[in-house]
């Protein structure tokens, strides 16, 4: 068994070892640096984040996390493992003062989510 087959039996979230999901971040912002993974993680939780930094250690592979792919010097690009963020991108939670949200959350969301939730704490 391959490394990311065994990798994707650990995790709930998904595995992608497709070309189309590779070369979607193979790149950073500029499209200076071109680097691409062997697999990218789209992790279904934070379980799933801390399950896959664990089994690279493990495996001694490299891990790069990616959000919005902003890196302009190819901090968000790995070799081996690409953890897409983007699929952790819930606000879950807005009070008056904060708003807490998972890793791949934009900006859109937490601004939407945001007012709908701030006219609900004025109501």
């Amino acid at each position: 068994m391959s490394w990311a087959n065994e990798l994707g039996q650990e995790i709930s979230g998904r595995v992608l070892t497709d070309d189309a999901a590779r070369d979607a971040v193979a790149t950073d912002f500029g499209r200076i640096v071109v680097r691409k993974p062997q697999v990218v993680v789209c992790p279904a939780s934070a379980q799933d984040v801390a399950r896959v930094i664990k089994f690279a250690a493990r495996n001694s592979l490299s891990v790069a996390t990616r959000g919005g792919g902003h890196s302009q010097t190819g901090q968000s690009l790995s070799d081996q493992i690409v953890l897409d963020m983007t699929s952790l991108n819930q606000v879950t939670r807005v009070t008056e003062g904060a708003v807490t949200a998972q890793g791949g959350s934009s900006g859109g969301r937490w601004w939407s989510t945001s007012r709908r939730s701030a006219s609900r704490l004025r109501s």
